[in-house]
């Protein structure tokens, strides 16, 4: 966020964009540690606001589980993804 010409207002800064599936999948596993469940959908994910200065390519399952041993990737239905961190690394 940046100032705005007025005090107190504020306008969209630049965003981030991150390239790396390293990198990605290393900032979705700190988001997932940030979740008392250690869970989400992928979308949420995506979407959560706490992202707001980062621009990522598109988020999938395959970049995440190809990228991040400490993750688990699911399948539920056609279209959710589910992201959680795997139990071995939880406790």
């Amino acid at each position: 966020m940046k100032e705005y010409n007025k005090a107190g207002c504020y306008q969209k800064g630049e965003n981030r964009e991150i390239l790396s599936d390293d990198i990605i999948s290393w900032i979705t596993e700190a988001q997932l540690h940030a979740i008392p469940e250690g869970k989400a959908t992928l979308t949420a994910l995506t979407n959560d606001p706490a992202m707001f200065a980062f621009k990522r390519m598109d988020l999938n399952g395959a970049v995440i589980d190809r990228n991040n041993e400490r993750l688990e990737v699911l399948q539920n239905g056609v279209s959710v993804e589910i992201v959680l961190i795997k139990k071995s690394y939880s406790d």
